[in-house]
């Protein structure tokens, strides 16, 4: 039976692959170019245009923009490749999903009082995805920090009284012990003492708390393979006006979402012929789950001569967040002249105490300019200060080192979008480019954002029917294992392609 355990955040630290840190922060703070097809084939170049439900999500004086009721549902398909780099070795992962992109409704309300300044106001609803979490991906190569090393690091400062069953204690209960009372290092240290992969400096000391690897040699043929799964959207609930002819007003409540879901398995083989480990499988698992919530302003202003202008602000996001872990582990070992087979499988579900992220509010102005009924260009800019982001309580410890790291590693960044269309009698051609800064100060950490998009649409009366493809990639450079030096090179290509369906009402 499936245990469930409470852990402080507190008492996180070096213990685990997951923990919360700074790139869970930036994982729940920055979004992607998803959307209706429209909106997704002009990199979401939107906000001095208006007229789109995706676009609302942006500038909340977009839907005072639209002329009719509006329904609109979007799906998308991710085709999504990473490619390692680790010591020289590639390996190419894929994955492909399904997501629903946008899904929204907006009334228009006229005001027949021609000496009234308000010409009409609209409500709306509408949900857009905001990242599409969907990877797999598989690190190989040769290493000369082992698994053992990393959990020799945690190990090291915990009494080995403490990682030893007792009567007729099962792992599962002692996991679940050291969890409750000393946290997740202890935990991950008693999977490595008893999968046999560390052995105490003195093992007939109760109180011994250093610990020295079991795997021999310098060379240590290593596999991660990761698992990313799930999504986070955003829910706009809008209220728009328009002023006399040329003045567009917005105001967006938001709700937040987060589902996401992640899996390691990190594998190893040392090549030295004498060790007595011959190969390790360690597996970590996350879910988190997320609610949050912000508002927008928005306004439009638009000129006779064809030119718009947008100016948007978003408040600052205060997302709740609940994550479950679960730890294993097994190892091929020798002792006393055979090999054995170690499975150590608490089967045990961390559930940590919820806790607050705060993500940076976002300043937006953008430029677009209208071809009468031949087509339209449109430029964006926001700005937003990564280094704000912060996680809540501060008075916890841990988080207010994470916040101080924060504030040491990221930096402002700049997000530039532009987008183009042209129309020709009932169809549309459409295309874009999208750039957004690293929110790093080093780059080399995670490398700038980068992408186009290409679509077409058409027009039968009352009913668009929308095509759009979209690709954005993205280089970061992650450690192997938490306690090392040793880094690995991820190229991410992400390719989108979305369908939509609007309709008028």
């Amino acid at each position: 039976m499936k245990k469930h355990i409470i852990l402080a955040a507190s008492l996180l630290g070096i213990g685990s692959l997951y923990a919360q840190n700074i790139d869970d922060a930036l994982r729940y703070s920055q979004s992607g170019i998803y959307g209706n097809a429209r909106y997704t084939a002009m990199s979401g170049a939107f906000s001095a245009l208006g007229g789109n439900l995706s676009a609302i999500n942006d500038n909340p004086a977009s839907s005072a923009v639209l002329l009719k009721n509006n329904i609109d549902f979007s799906v998308l398909i991710s085709d999504n490749k990473a490619k390692s780099n680790f010591n020289n070795t590639l390996k190419n992962s894929y994955y492909t999903d399904l997501q629903v992109a946008n899904a929204g409704i907006n009334l228009v309300y006229y005001n027949w009082d021609e000496s009234s300044v308000w010409n009409k106001f609209t409500l709306g609803a509408n949900y857009k995805l905001d990242n599409a979490y969907g990877l797999n991906s598989v690190i190989t190569g040769v290493n000369d920090f082992s698994l053992s090393d990393y959990f020799v690091d945690v190990a090291n400062g915990i009494r080995l009284e403490l990682l030893n069953l007792r009567g007729n204690e099962s792992y599962a209960d002692l996991y679940s012990f050291l969890g409750e009372n000393y946290g997740s290092n202890a935990q991950t240290a008693f999977l490595g003492y008893q999968g046999y992969l560390i052995n105490p400096v003195d093992p007939d000391n109760p109180e011994n708390t250093e610990y020295v690897s079991n795997i021999s040699g310098n060379a240590f043929e290593q596999q991660k393979s990761l698992f990313e799964r799930g999504y986070q959207g955003t829910f706009a609930f809008n209220l728009g006006t328009q002023l006399i002819d040329d003045l567009y007003l917005g105001l967006n409540l938001n709700s937040h979402v987060i589902d996401y879901e992640r899996k390691d398995v990190f594998e190893e083989i040392p090549h030295a012929a004498d060790s007595n480990v011959d190969y390790v499988a360690f597996k970590e698992s996350l879910r988190t789950y997320g609610s949050g919530f912000s508002a927008q302003l928005g306004a439009i202003y638009r000129l006779e001569n064809g030119m718009r202008f947008g100016l948007t602000y978003s408040t600052p996001k205060w997302t709740r967040i609940e994550e479950e872990t679960q730890q294993s582990i097994e190892t091929d070992y020798f002792d006393n002249g055979s090999w054995y087979t170690a499975k150590v499988n608490p089967k045990v579900l961390n559930v940590f105490e919820k806790y607050t992220i705060r993500t940076p509010g976002k300043a937006g102005a953008s430029f677009a300019y209208v071809f009468g009924t031949d087509g339209l260009i449109s430029l964006q800019y926001e700005y937003t200060n990564n280094a704000n982001i912060r996680f809540k309580p501060r008075s916890n410890s841990f988080f207010a080192t994470q916040n101080d790291i924060i504030k040491d590693a990221l930096q402002a960044s700049s997000n530039i979008r532009i987008g183009g269309e042209y129309n020709i009698a009932f169809a549309s051609l459409r295309g874009g480019l999208h750039y957004l800064q690293s929110p790093y100060k080093d780059s080399k950490l995670m490398g700038d954002t980068k992408g186009f998009s290409v679509g077409f649409g058409f027009i039968f009366e009352n009913i668009n029917l929308d095509f759009a493809y979209l690709q954005s990639s993205q280089e970061t450079n992650n450690l192997m294992l938490p306690t090392s030096s040793n880094t690995y090179r991820l190229d991410k290509t992400q390719k989108n392609f979305i369908i939509s369906l609007g309709v008028d009402i």
